[in-house]
């Protein structure tokens, strides 16, 4: 290269060289902005990377894509696009080339050429871009100023008189005087790009040939110069020979136009090896890029040896085969000249971001020819001193020394932004515009990003690639793989992966500790890592006997933290805010999706608007110590987070935010009756209640009524029980036997174990309770009228009807007294008395009631409502006992509906409206269209009930006297006897229903 350059420097070369060099400058500042002015436009590219590698690539795009390719460039939209990119790309050159004063010179240059002014050249990309870029009217003047900015020197009355703004609303003016005469709008309203004011169509299909056709030919000219300076026999320094005259001489290329060439720039003459590195060829380096797998993940490979990267292959490496796909497919796509492919991977520190772009590069850097740079981008006054290092890899070193560094650091990221592809690494860049003030715009390169920051998509926006946790079986696989005598005790190991989170900076140091440490035991080492205080990790995830990292980060889990922590201070008003949410996520379940509303809600009690929080949250998630999920509604925190960040605040008054605002929320959903409120966040009521049970007992007994009752009408009888039976346990040492909140405690126990079917043990709570509110609250209140009323339930369910039917009286008198006739307390007295009333076999009665009841809840609750299906089914189960079976089967149905909606396919209420359609079907004859319904009904009681539970028997019971009615009488009688079993154990030997049971 030397000799060659000798040549190219020489005075009597650079006029034949002239027009090479025009025509490889004009290129690369097309190269340059095309991604800008259209991105993905496959002509466009076509055109540009037979410019920008007039040697290499202009065959290839000129037998490709573009020859021949007329009625492409027929087409209006592609002709006009073309045009404008070609206008600002050459605009765009003389600006470069000619002195920066002389504003003459550039617009007489354009003129000469045949070429809009300035302004109206910057009016027609702009409108360009608008029209085929969907852009809206109101946006064009944020391109105007973006395009503009570079055509400030404009030969407008007296320029040196202008000041930068008044220059720029000349451009404007001009630009929407173009517009006006240029652009209209069709039938539709649509911006529609006339060019009877700019080159015909034909001119631009035939300009594009004739760049075409010179490319190529400039490529046969400089390959035949290039050929003649590496065969030249003199040495740098002499004179060429004779023979190497004419043979330059032979193959000069003529110059088109009278053009100024700086005099700081050398051409390098031959375009496939402009990258950097000798016998580097364009051609084979895209080629080799084209051949990255990205169905499979390669074998380790060695990467080109002027790459700036140290890192070895992580043996212990396992998983993250999706992601080292997704990276793959990202990095690979684009061109030459296409916007240069970036991709951003994103988690929280320890997670191994950094790892997997290690493992990355050893896979895939084999397939960038241009060479892997990696650079930390931590410290913000550093990077200049990573990108010269890059620089230094790429063989730069003679030329970077005898230049300024400014110069040095610009010289390098022009390499960056040639054709060929290399890969750029940003580890640890947490400052969205530190980004964008060195990944270039243009080019062969590609760019990976690794981060904390979460909030990428949001400020670039940018492709982003989450990396989570590891899944549990690549943990073990991890475990095993450091410290194999783990498999020996597979479920000590999994307790330390869950334990650990399944964080790979955690496990490889857990891994590496009992590697190193063979005497300790696993299930030591998890009882001391349990039993370890918050905030002060096991020594072992401090990384104190830890061999080293593989990426050369910190090893001690707890400063990975702090890194993030610290930057939060309190004095700031955001920080301030964050602070107080990280403090209220802590006490959330771990690695569990917390709504945003919820955890927000937590701290809107101190008083700050809606922004402020959403503000709060983005920080934390732009540190890492909050972790974005696949919704959009929802974040979630580390466990290892969540014990770091507990010790380091220890805020009592959060913990109080916390269980406040959960105890709230859970009662709007159990009073509204709905528990598909609460399901979104119901694991994070249990980690808490739990917390509270354990450490919080005053703040347990409400979390625990609360959960229990939302347990239990969402059907969970047996997960509700020790929730209820805790809450009862505290209340009673906390407020003694006589209190209001202990009688509640004993009433929910009292209802849970009737719905499961134990009514002698529910009937001495409901009695308890009933005592404690005549007691306290007096005969007129409604908690008392409750307690009658479940009183009247158990006893009308144990057979006894005369005996509830004044429990039932009084209640619905107290009930009509102080919360009025058209309330829902009313209407669920008035459901059960016309239950009764139908039982003892008084329709008019039961009708009455029933009506009465429905129509509350349809206007109180709304149709679709729980207890409004109850109404439904008990009006279905009325119409069907007086023989009006086709007016039953609608409300029948619409409880069906009501209940699938509102309560799941498995909740018991469920299962009695399926039995109800059946019993119906079953009715009307229909006995195969039946079966389903029983059938259903009873796996959902079987499942959610149990087997010992009167609505088991109900079901068996009808399945059983279905089948009989179907001739399988074996089948009938084994359901028979095992409904007349569960009842006998149930209610005893002397209740009616058994003679049912037992006449089945």
């Amino acid at each position: 290269m030397n000799t060659l350059n000798k040549i190219i420097q020489s005075d009597r070369l650079k006029d034949q060289l002239a027009g090479a060099q025009k025509t490889a400058d004009f290129g690369g500042k097309l190269a340059r902005i095309v991604d800008f002015v259209l991105p993905g436009s496959g002509l466009v590219l076509n055109v540009a990377t037979a410019l920008v590698s007039g040697a290499a690539q202009a065959a290839l795009a000129a037998s490709g894509k573009v020859n021949g390719s007329s009625e492409l460039f027929d087409r209006d939209a592609y002709a006009g696009i073309y045009t404008a990119t070609l206008h600002e790309a050459y605009l765009r050159a003389m600006v470069d080339v000619l002195d920066e004063n002389d504003l003459g010179s550039v617009e007489a240059a354009s003129v000469e050429d045949g070429l809009p002014s300035l302004a109206d050249t910057a009016a027609e990309l702009a409108y360009n871009r608008a029209q085929f870029g969907s852009f809206r009217q109101d946006q064009l003047f944020l391109l105007y100023e973006r395009y503009l900015a570079q055509f400030l020197r404009l030969p407008q009355g007296k320029p040196e008189a202008m000041s930068g703004h008044e220059k720029l609303e000349a451009v404007r003016q001009a630009a929407i005087h173009n517009f006006d005469t240029s652009i209209s709008k069709d039938g539709a309203g649509n911006w529609v790009f006339r060019l009877e004011l700019r080159q015909d169509v034909r001119d631009v299909k035939e300009l594009g040939h004739q760049i075409l056709s010179e490319a190529t030919h400039i490529k046969e000219s400089v390959q035949r110069l290039a050929e003649a300076a590496n065969n030249a026999s003199f040495k740098a320094g002499q004179e060429p020979t004779k023979n190497d005259r004419n043979t330059l001489e032979k193959n000069q290329v003529s110059n088109s136009r009278n053009f100024i060439i700086g005099d700081n720039a050398t051409l390098i003459v031959n375009q496939s090896d402009a990258l950097g590195k000798p016998g580097t060829k364009l051609t084979s380096a895209l080629s080799l890029i084209e051949q990255m797998p990205t169905d499979a993940i390669p074998d380790i490979a060695s990467i080109p040896s002027h790459s700036r990267f140290d890192f070895e292959s992580n043996p212990a490496f396992v998983g993250r085969e999706d992601e080292l796909i997704k990276m793959a497919k990202a990095l690979k796509a684009g061109g030459a000249l296409a916007v240069v492919p970036k991709l951003v991977t994103t988690g929280m520190g320890g997670i191994g971001k950094s790892q997997v772009a290690v493992e990355f590069v050893h896979r895939y850097g084999q397939f960038f020819a241009g060479g892997v740079y990696w650079m930390n981008m931590e410290a913000a006054d550093l990077v200049p001193v990573e990108v010269l290092a890059c620089g230094d890899a790429m063989g730069l070193t003679a030329i970077l020394k005898e230049l300024p560094e400014e110069k040095r650091i610009a010289r390098v990221q022009k390499e960056w932004r040639e054709a060929i592809p290399r890969l750029l690494i940003f580890d640890n860049c947490e400052d969205v515009h530190l980004y964008k003030k060195w990944v270039p715009i243009s080019g062969g390169s590609r760019v990976l990003v690794t981060s904390r920051m979460q909030a990428w998509a949001r400020k670039g926006p940018l492709p982003c690639l989450p990396i989570a946790t590891l899944p549990r079986e690549k943990s073990l696989a991890l475990l095993f793989g450091l410290a194999p005598r783990l498999k020996e005790d597979k479920d000590v190991a999994n307790a330390i992966a869950e334990f650990l989170g399944d964080l790979p900076l955690a496990l490889h140091l857990a891994g590496n500790y009992l590697a190193t440490f063979s005497m300790t035991q696993p299930a030591e080492y998890l009882e001391e890592l349990d039993t370890a205080d918050t905030g002060d990790f096991h020594p072992s995830l401090e990384g104190e006997d830890a061999d080293g990292s593989p990426t050369k980060h910190d090893l001690s889990v707890g400063w990975t933290f702090a890194v993030s922590y610290l930057k939060l201070e309190e004095a700031d008003p955001v920080d301030a805010i964050a602070i107080r949410i990280l403090g209220c996520a802590v006490w959330f379940a771990h690695g569990v999706p917390i709504p945003k509303w919820l955890l927000l809600r937590c701290v809107e009690k101190e008083g700050v608007d809606g922004m402020s929080l959403q503000r709060g949250l983005n920080r934390l998630l732009e540190l890492g110590l909050l972790q974005s999920t696949t919704s959009a509604d929802t974040v979630q925190i580390h466990r290892l987070i969540a014990a770091f960040a507990k010790y380091q605040m220890q805020d009592p008054f959060v913990w109080e935010w916390v269980v406040n605002t959960l105890n709230q929320e859970a009662i709007k959903v159990n009073n509204s009756g709905d528990p598909r409120g609460l399901t979104t966040w119901v694991r994070h009521l249990i980690e808490i209640t739990d917390q509270a049970i354990h450490e919080h007992e005053q703040s347990a007994a409400l979390l625990a009524s609360h959960l229990g009752c939302w347990l239990e009408m969402d059907g969970q009888y047996q997960r509700a029980l020790p929730y209820y039976e805790q809450a009862l346990a505290i209340d009673q040492k906390v407020f003694g036997e006589a209190h209001p909140d202990t009688a509640t405690c004993f009433n929910n126990l009292g209802g849970l174990l009737h719905a499961m079917g134990d009514l002698k043990g529910a009937r001495p709570y409901y009695a308890q309770a009933l005592a404690i509110r005549r007691k306290m609250l007096g005969e007129i209140h409604p908690d008392t009228a409750n307690s009658l009323n479940d009183l009247g339930v158990l006893l009308q369910a144990m057979g006894d009807l005369k005996g509830a039917v004044p429990y039932y009286k009084q209640a619905l008198a107290i009930n009509e007294k102080v919360l009025g006739e058209r309330h829902p307390g009313t209407a669920t007295i008035l459901n059960n008395l016309g239950y009764l009333s139908q039982e003892i076999k008084d329709l008019k009665g039961a009708q009455s009631y029933y009506q009465q009841a429905l129509a509350i809840r349809r206007k109180v609750l709304g149709e679709a409502h729980p207890d409004t299906a109850t109404s439904l089914n008990n009006m279905g189960y009325l119409l069907q006992a007086t023989g009006d079976l086709k007016e039953a089967r609608p409300y029948y149905e619409q409880a069906l509906a009501i209940c699938r909606q509102m309560l799941g396919e498995t909740h018991p209420d469920t299962a009695c409206s399926l039995n109800n359609l059946g019993y119906l079907l079953h009715t009307m004859g229909d006995l195969k269209g039946a079966q389903p319904y029983y059938e259903q009904a009873l796996a959902i009681c079987q499942k959610v009930l149990g087997g010992v539970h009167l609505d088991t028997a109900g079901s068996l019971g009808n399945l059983g006297a279905l089948l009989y009615e179907m001739g399988d009488r074996k089948g009938a009688l084994q359901y028979c006897a095992q409904a007349l079993a569960i009842r006998r154990q149930v209610l005893g030997e002397a209740h009616p229903d058994n003679s049912d049971s037992f006449h089945n």
